[in-house]
């Protein structure tokens, strides 16, 4: 478990550093085929990755910042329950038939001589591994943590700029700043406390499939045990209904 749990953590890690290293904090970053510059605050724009359109959901411009933390926890806790739900059913099964849903397995490695790197995941999200949800979760360009957290870097970018209109006197400018300082600080915080919950989440997930084929199991013993229990007290019932003495027998021992 606590080999499975480190595995996670330094994937979530080296993901993250990856992607700061090649996300620039203006949402900005270059195509190394055409050179051009592909804005990531923007409504769409091309995937670096697969060259197909990507609308994140947190690009609306409709949406204000306070809106677009709560999509965010509420598409990554609808994300959740929908693999919980479909690890659940497929554990359930596999512990009735003995057979081991493929989907619930990492993918294998790209090669023998390089077994830390695996396949990529399915594109469909069919695959429920903890492996393969963390890797949706992180590194979905439409409503994953970090479309999440380029959207964050985006908005705090425009703070300055919206917080300036209409405001002329030294104390509008004043408590401007002050606002925009809190809305900063709030976007830092969120970008921090939004990994945290994502690791210890992803965390939870992998206990979770380890528990639930032994509370399963556990649960089939006691069924065992109690239709046991059950049979013995049948017989138990039928032993007592014999006469203590046979009629005309010469001993009550058997020879």
């Amino acid at each position: 478990m606590k080999k499975h749990s480190l595995k996670i953590s330094l994937s979530l890690a080296a993901a993250f550093a990856l992607f700061m290293a090649v996300s620039a904090i203006t949402g900005y970053a270059q195509t190394p085929a055409a050179g051009k510059p592909v804005d990531f605050c923007a409504v769409e724009f091309k995937s670096l990755k697969t060259g197909k359109t990507i609308r994140p959901i947190f690009n609306d411009p409709a949406l204000d910042t306070e809106a677009v933390m709560v999509l965010y926890h509420k598409n990554i806790n609808t994300t959740f329950n929908q693999y919980i739900v479909k690890m659940i059913e497929a554990e359930s099964e596999a512990v009735k038939t003995g057979k081991i849903n493929p989907d619930g397995r990492a993918p294998a490695p790209v090669s023998a001589d390089n077994p830390q790197v695996l396949k990529d995941c399915p594109a469909d999200g069919s695959n429920f591994s903890t492996y393969c949800v963390a890797q949706r979760l992180l590194t979905d360009e439409t409503g994953g943590y970090f479309a999440y957290q380029r959207a964050l870097d985006c908005r705090r970018g425009q703070l300055f700029d919206s917080s300036q209109k209409g405001k002329d006197t030294y104390a509008s400018q004043g408590q401007a700043a002050l606002m925009m300082s809190a809305r900063l600080d709030a976007i830092a915080r969120e970008k921090t406390s939004a990994k945290r919950a994502l690791d210890q989440t992803l965390s939870a997930y992998n206990e979770l499939r380890t528990a639930w084929p032994m509370h399963k199991k556990y649960i089939q013993i006691y069924e065992s045990l109690i239709k046991y229990r059950d049979k013995m007290v049948e017989i138990r019932n039928q032993v007592e209904e014999f006469p203590s003495k046979f009629i005309d027998a010469s001993t009550t021992k058997c020879s």
